[in-house]
């Protein structure tokens, strides 16, 4: 354990010392959230969850690039869904309005449902900046979901989620 916690310490710092910042960013899917989903049969208040560590780059003329590991976890009746991917993207933030970051990212990682299977997604987001640590965020997912075919005997689809969180920073 004490080498987990050293190489994960060793990790954290290195990434503070190469990012110009590093935050957590954690959101719900805005419609199982407050109205589930009837069709699937996912009452109001179902969990499907997103956490991000966003490792943001130097500061250019109209934005930053970001790269993050991501991990969804979704409480789904047939089975829980859990989604991990590497994301890259960029956010311009000096654009319209000072507090306003608007952005896109691409990713690919794997859906395990029972079985594994690799998937490509995309996001495009948009974050209100209350201040240097706090962001509220709105942000639309695209996700190949090839696990459909397994689990609904449905085509491989190309599904889309709204999210809603926060972003803080930790260093």
């Amino acid at each position: 354990m004490k080498k987990v916690l050293f190489i994960m310490a060793l990790i954290l710092t290195s990434l503070g010392y190469s990012q110009e910042k590093v935050s957590i960013q954690l959101s719900q899917d805005a419609k199982l959230g407050l109205f589930g989903d009837e069709k699937n049969g996912y009452d109001a208040g179902t969990l499907d969850v997103t956490l991000s560590v966003i490792m943001q780059g130097n500061q250019q003329r109209l934005g930053y690039m970001i790269v993050y590991p991501e991990f969804e976890y979704a409480d789904l009746e047939v089975e829980v869904y859990r989604r991990w991917t590497a994301n890259v993207g960029y956010v311009f933030n000096d654009l319209f309005i000072p507090k306003l970051e608007m952005g896109a990212s691409v990713s690919y990682g794997f859906i395990d449902r029972g079985l594994t299977d690799f998937c490509f997604g995309g996001n495009a987001f948009t974050k209100y900046k209350f201040n240097d640590t706090l962001k509220l965020v709105l942000n639309l997912q695209v996700t190949e979901r090839p696990d459909l075919e397994l689990i609904y005997n449905d085509a491989n689809e190309w599904r889309y989620s709204g999210f809603v969180g926060v972003e803080v920073s930790i260093f």
